[in-house]
């Protein structure tokens, strides 16, 4: 039985081995020489022995590949690499050199590696590490022109996967495909994987620099000596909570961070080396955290990663009111890693020029094919219907209704983009989902709704309606939300609103929602709203994890056509927007962030329109204006015919500060503001973003230079005078 055993186990071996040899054939390139010393039971070296010469070394890590820009050394006990630029000479690490004296045998082992693995085992559902310095394994190589691949087999828990890196002009990518995962033994299965989790790490602030965090816009974490002072690390989970498990990730008991992760990217620079990267996840985002930890939190190191999860543990209710057992999801998340480490280097190396390098590959992988409309407009949005409780019945209370809309956008005088919410029959809340084209009669009805689009399209706006494909009210739509989203545990997600109108809320399964959309007869343009920001893991009859959300809410907005305005849409659905609204403007002040930066504006200016948060309800509107001036986006208010007051005792209570009467003047100036900006931009996009203290310096693509000033008293700059909490273009 032992030898048995034994030969089915190698077995699976030779079999992935050949899968990978398969693959990397298929790849047409000639494979360089293999490293020499590879010996003992963690190695065995497979390649043809021509070549590289060997003698090319760097700090016990051998050269496998290079092209014009880059060098790549690796080290083939841990799979660490070192990415040198041939320009400067500069290099960054992917493991540490020499722990510390103050770690552990485990902690030692993760940082040394340039994978590791975490599974789960039997009845024990703790994650158990494997890294590439402790545990035994075996490695087989196989180089190639421009990288390798290694098929990687840990013995004790039994499973095995292929890493591919290879190197580009921009810097490397690293792939696991979830194909050439092999678990042995059936009651072990992978839980989460880091791939090059200390890729430009710093001891206690050693290298100048920072770590940039895809909080809100961005933010950034300098990298500096803490002294002890930070408790717990960023952890957020890519495009947000995943509500379907009622239990907490590995590690997010540290921390919780209100917004959400719209694209899936991180990065390191040191800014005394001229030096660093964008680490773009290019799938697998919907499975993978993001973690930043400082130094001082649990560790003397900085370093900042992507987690990728296969396997949830989760809390299984054993009663209607009481009772639970841990619990794993029934089977692997259906995701193949894919890593993009595009570096950034000499005048580049800084979070702006992380953005141009986020820019590019949206740009390659065809994002911005949809926005073909960069003219200027202000986003002007309409509030119409919603409901409140009066006897024996529920009451329209009608804010704002067709007619007016349309007196409005003549009123206004310039060319706007306009969203109308809560035009459907039942209001903002009752009416959604959007499943037909059903305008309030308490509005107008079809006819009012007509004249209003030809309004808006004799003016030459752009009207989008509000289309929710997620929310629904069981009050309201009792037998639509029996079919609603359940989490993996069979259990329905209600969500508890505290209005007396409409108390509870759930959401639509995505396969419902992709009905919806396919069955759209909304006869105009569409602002796909709900299943936008939203992705989680469901069952409805079987398991089905957010990779699969996200492919069937990719097919949702597909079939809605051309021309959709995205609301706070998450990265993967760019492609299928015309303009992006309600966009963050800022970060959620992260406790060990030294500042915000407008990355993501900076990586989508030129390409696509850009708005904000609506700016009547924002706090301190100066500051919110000059961000959006600061990042090239657009304003954007929510207006409304009628006093907000009205909306108080319905689910609708949070808006104030609408009412159009009071509105105006300021609309106006804020558009003609934004047009003066646009008018010495061009619409182009941003090729340099900087900023000292108070003032921020911006550089477009066509020659225009903006100085912005967040500061109360006047700067001087390059002969050019920008006032207090003001702005200035220059040519």
């Amino acid at each position: 039985m032992r030898k048995l055993k034994a030969f089915c186990r190698l077995a699976i071996s030779a079999m992935a081995f050949i899968a990978l040899a398969c693959l990397t054939a298929c790849a047409a390139k000639t494979p360089a020489s293999p490293p020499a010393g590879t010996a003992g039971f963690y190695t065995k070296s497979v390649g043809s022995q021509k070549s590289l010469a060997r003698v090319a070394e760097l700090e016990g890590h051998l050269l496998v590949s290079e092209n014009s820009f880059w060098e790549m050394y690796l080290n083939d006990e841990t799979l660490g690499i070192i990415i040198k630029d041939k320009t400067t000479g500069e290099y960054m690490r992917s493991t540490v050199e020499t722990p510390s004296s103050g770690d552990n045998k485990n902690w030692a082992g993760f940082c040394q590696s340039g994978v590791v693995l975490e599974y789960i085992q039997g009845t024990n559902l703790n994650m158990i590490r494997a890294d590439m310095v402790n545990a035994k394994k075996e490695i087989e190589l196989i180089y190639r022109e421009n990288g390798f691949d290694a098929l990687v087999r840990f013995e004790d828990p039994g499973i095995s996967f292929a890493l591919e890196v290879s190197l580009w002009d921009y810097g490397f990518s690293a792939e696991i495909p979830q194909s050439s995962i092999v678990e042995e033994k059936p009651d072990t299965t992978v839980g989460a994987i880091y791939v090059y989790p200390f890729m430009g790490h710093s001891v206690l602030g050693a290298d100048a620099g920072y770590m940039l965090i895809p909080d809100g816009q961005g933010a950034l974490i300098e990298l500096k000596d803490n002294e002890k002072r930070f408790p717990s690390p960023f952890i957020s989970s890519c495009y947000g909570d995943n509500i379907g498990l009622n239990a907490a990730e590995a590690w997010n008991d540290y921390w919780v961070l209100p917004e959400k992760i719209l694209v899936p990217v991180y990065g390191m620079v040191h800014t005394d080396k001229k030096l660093g990267f964008a680490a773009i996840i290019e799938s697998g985002a919907e499975s993978a955290t993001i973690e930043a930890w400082p130094n001082g939190a649990s560790t003397i190191y900085d370093w900042i990663s992507a987690r990728f999860i296969y396997r949830h543990v989760f809390m299984q209710p054993t009663g209607q009111t009481s009772g639970t057992i841990q619990s794993r999801t029934e089977r692997p998340n259906r995701i193949d890693i894919k890593m993009r480490f595009a570096f950034v280097s000499g005048d580049n190396a800084g979070y702006d020029g992380m953005a141009f390098r986020y820019r590019d590959y949206l740009t390659e992988t065809g994002t911005f094919e949809n926005a073909k409309d960069m003219s200027y407009r202000t986003q002007v949005d309409f509030f119409g219907q919603e409901k409140e409780n009066w006897a024996l019945f529920k009451l329209d209370v009608n804010m704002t209704d067709f007619a007016s809309a349309a007196n409005i956008l003549e009123d206004l005088g310039f060319k706007t983009l306009s969203v109308y919410r809560g035009w459907r029959t039942g209001g903002y809340t009752a009416g959604s989902p959007a499943l037909d084209y059903s305008p309030a009669s308490g509005l107008g009805g079809k006819g009012g709704m007509k004249k209003l689009l030809d309004t808006a399209k004799e003016l030459g706006d752009i009207l989008a309606l509000d289309a929710n494909l997620l929310s629904i009210s069981p009050d309201a739509h009792p037998f639509e939300s029996l079919g609603s989203l359940k989490r993996v545990t069979g259990r329905t997600y209600e969500i508890n609103t505290g209005s007396m109108v409409y108390p509870e809320l759930r959401y639509l399964s995505p396969f419902k929602s992709l009905e919806a959309a396919t069955k759209s007869n909304i006869s105009a343009s569409i602002c796909l709203s709900g299943i936008t920001s939203f992705l989680t893991a469901f069952k409805d009859g079987s398991y089905y994890d957010r990779a699969d959300a996200a492919a069937i809410y990719s097919q949702a907005a597909e079939a809605l056509g051309d021309g959709l305005v995205l609301d706070e849409p998450f990265a993967f659905l760019f492609k299928y927007g015309s303009s992006l609204v309600n966009m963050p403007t800022g970060g959620s002040d992260y406790i060990y962030s030294s500042r915000e930066v407008p990355f993501l504006a900076i990586a989508l200016s030129g390409q696509i329109p850009v708005y904000g948060e609506y700016l009547n309800f924002t706090p301190n509107q100066k500051e919110s204006l000059l961000k959006l001036i600061e990042g090239g986006m657009r304003p954007a208010f929510l207006v409304t015919e009628e006093n907000p007051a009205l909306l108080r005792y319905t689910n609708r209570s949070d808006i104030y500060s609408s009412q159009y009467e009071m509105l105006h003047e300021q609309i106006k100036e804020h558009d003609k503001i934004f047009r003066k900006l646009d008018l010495a931009t061009e619409g182009s996009a941003i090729t340099s973003h900087k900023r000292s203290k108070d003032l921020a310096v911006v550089d477009y693509e066509n020659g225009a230079r903006i100085y912005v000033n967040f500061g109360d008293s006047e700067i001087i700059v390059d002969g050019t005078s920008v006032p207090a909490l003001g702005w200035e273009a220059v040519r």
